[in-house]
């Protein structure tokens, strides 16, 4: 049993005085501090979210029509939800580094799949792809890896017969970010247990 006074909380910018006297069950302390320490979890993960969304948002897709040499005005979009998983993998692949995901270095690649038709009448896939750029997610800090984000065209129909209308209207195309991506990791340092 603990016996707890003259303690100030504050939790989600909320105050809490419990100044009276509680008896807290150790059990009931644990899972306390469990909850608390999961919202912090969560909290930190919000930042680290909307940290990365504005460097995506701000630096790299406003950077991708002129890399990959589009029409003048044309429009690249990223359904959010793409960008929701992207973040969120950026983040689980970041966090386990020794600075975290702000020690590291943004490769973005854009990529396009080539069908190709050979002699015996079969199709054959090829990928390759463009590079965009390279983004210091925290220039403060020398970057202990590299994640290697590769985005790739939507290929949907409903996203082709759209530009056509568009191209018809006399507007520009407009690229979507297919929700398929391709992101790796790359250490740039050795871990201690690493053998020679």
């Amino acid at each position: 049993m603990c016996k707890t006074t003259d303690v100030n909380l504050i939790l989600n910018n909320i105050a809490v005085d419990t100044t009276k006297e509680l008896t807290v069950d150790g059990d009931d302390l644990d899972q306390d501090l469990d909850h608390a320490f999961k919202l912090l979890e969560q909290e930190r993960f919000v930042k680290l979210m909307n940290v990365l969304k504005r460097t995506i948002l701000a630096k790299v897709l406003p950077l991708c029509p002129k890399v990959l040499n589009l029409d003048n005005g044309s429009l690249l979009e990223m359904p959010s939800e793409t960008l929701k998983n992207i973040l969120g993998d950026m983040v689980h692949l970041g966090e386990q580094e020794p600075y975290g995901i702000l020690g590291g270095t943004l490769m973005v690649n854009f990529g396009k799949t080539e069908y190709v038709t050979d002699n015996s009448d079969s199709v054959n896939s090829s990928s390759s792809f463009t590079k965009v750029g390279r983004f210091p997610l925290n220039p403060d800090i020398t970057s202990t890896f590299e994640l290697h984000l590769t985005f790739y065209p939507s290929t949907q129909v409903k996203h082709k017969v759209t530009n056509l209308l568009r191209r018809l209207q006399g507007k520009p195309p407009l690229l979507v970010v297919d929700q398929k991506f391709n992101l790796t990791k790359k250490k740039l340092y050795r871990s201690p247990n690493h053998k020679k």
